[in-house]
């Protein structure tokens, strides 16, 4: 992992560019560019999206179902609007958290590895109780076909054919609540195309960090899934790695207005969406086909280091920039 140390100089200048910054304010979402400036630079005062425009191919098949009594430990299949489909596995510990929910990633400021963790993007953090495979699937006469064609599923019932024989169990499609409009322009695929780390000292930014190439494959997920809220206000939330096991959790709205949500590495049964206690938080902007997400470490870093002769105690941010998929 590369180490980044900025001398004193160009800290100075970058804390005055950021004084700067921390007064503009923009009623335009196509004036926004969240990977320049400050945390300030993304507050939205409207509700000006721009124009998303995407193909998706299975926009009318994306769907969550359950499956009940299966000895193959299926818990849930989720369906997504381009052709992918996320299994999720449980083996008697149904809505347990993770072991694992969270890594560090280490930078160098001015002679300090900082350690700061890292949550929402983060690949490896599905150890424990569960675990996923996914695919892609067709649809054809209302019924989805998964790669292999192993599995099939029609109505309310998910047929299994391995070794010449057939099994069947039933499946129960989530219920959906009614889309708004915030809702809808989040309930899709997302590819993360950048991530940025930055460092704040008493609400001032004076570092800002973007993960190379090597660091994005070794840290960050491909792609996360926001899937539709169920009647009981959640949905699924997926994290999927190529060749990594995914992360399958839920997320459900904290406030439209300001357009934060909260999300958890385990699952929220459908029947029992209680949120579990420290949940994290997420905040998202949307610019026509690209979703920008900020996230705090949900852990306090309880870092301090020294700089320009003092002590000083950091706070983190981490950036996110995704584009929309599609077929």
């Amino acid at each position: 992992m590369r180490k980044i140390s900025l001398n004193c100089k160009w800290l100075c200048i970058l804390m005055a560019v950021a004084g700067t910054a921390f007064t503009f304010q923009s009623c335009n979402v196509d004036d926004l560019n969240p990977f320049e400036g400050t945390e300030e630079n993304f507050v939205i005062k409207n509700k000006n999206y721009g124009s998303l425009k995407v193909n998706e191919k299975y926009a009318d098949c994306a769907a969550t179902y359950e499956i009940a009594n299966n000895p193959y430990g299926i818990s849930s299949i989720i369906f997504t609007a381009i052709g992918t489909y996320y299994m999720e596995y449980s083996y008697g510990d149904y809505g347990k958290s993770y072991s694992d929910t969270s890594a560090y990633f280490d930078v160098e400021f001015e002679g300090n590895k900082v350690s700061v963790p890292i949550n929402a993007g983060l690949k490896k953090s599905t150890k424990g109780y569960k675990s996923e495979t996914s695919g892609t699937y067709t649809y054809k006469d209302g019924k989805y076909i998964l790669t292999g064609d192993k599995y099939t599923l029609e109505g309310n019932q998910l047929t299994v054919t391995e070794n010449g024989q057939t099994r069947t169990y039933t499946a129960a499609k989530v219920t959906e609540s009614n889309k708004d409009a915030l809702t809808q322009r989040l309930c899709h695929t997302w590819n993360v195309s950048k991530v940025l780390l930055k460092l704040y000292n008493d609400g001032n930014l004076i570092f800002t960090y973007r993960l190379s190439d090597e660091e994005m494959d070794e840290y960050i997920v491909d792609d996360i899934y926001f899937a539709p809220l169920s009647s009981k206000g959640s949905g699924a939330f997926v994290r999927h790695k190529s060749g990594e096991e995914n992360g399958i959790g839920s997320w459900w709205w904290n406030s439209q207005k300001d357009q934060t949500l909260f999300y958890e590495f385990s699952r929220l049964s459908s029947t029992d969406p209680t949120p579990v206690i420290g949940s994290n938080d997420l905040t998202v902007y949307f610019s026509d086909n690209r979703l920008y997400m900020t996230e705090r470490p949900t852990i306090d870093m309880d870092e301090t280091v020294e700089w320009n002769g003092k002590e000083i105690k950091l706070e983190a941010m981490w950036l996110y920039q995704m584009d929309v998929k599609g077929n």
